[in-house]
């Protein structure tokens, strides 16, 4: 079975888009035991702000026949996106969904990138924000879900 947040990011290394994966999507990566897993209803990929970038970032999501929302809308005016730096949702015919976003709490793209970890799955790099930053990413946000993801990743 071929993992669909796998051939995103498969493509998004092939066509160079900037990313690091975050959230539970990127807390993940760092179990050493399946058991350590969270299971979330979506893939988190922060992209770098850039209109080039973005615009790639949707092709390739597209390509991959994803439909893309803004705001709960099908996806149109990208200038709008961009410049306010929102989220944008992607989901295909099996339910997979990404969130492409273009802003997280307290840090900026650049501030994640320049520490990103590594991880290799099935011979696809995968560019991983540091565990100490997606901590406190959630910190910040507090959400109630935030709150309750902190308090088990405590334990």
């Amino acid at each position: 079975m071929v993992d669909p947040y796998l051939e995103v990011i498969k493509n998004f290394n092939r066509y160079k888009v900037k990313y690091v994966v975050i959230g539970v999507s990127g807390f993940n990566y760092f179990v050493k035991d399946a058991r350590e897993m969270v299971v979330t209803y979506d893939y988190d990929i922060f992209i770098e702000q850039k209109f080039s970038n973005v615009k790639k970032s949707i092709k390739i999501l597209k390509k991959l026949d994803f439909e893309l929302f803004c705001d709960g809308k099908k996806l149109t005016d990208l200038s709008d996106i961009v410049k306010n730096k929102k989220t944008i949702f992607a989901k295909n015919y099996y339910g997979c969904i990404v969130e492409l976003l273009l802003a997280v709490s307290g840090f900026s793209f650049e501030e994640i990138e320049k520490n990103v970890v590594v991880f290799t799955a099935d011979r696809t790099k995968v560019k991983v924000c540091d565990r100490k930053k997606l901590l406190k990413m959630k910190e910040i946000a507090a959400r109630p879900k935030d709150i309750l993801f902190l308090k088990r990743f405590k334990r």
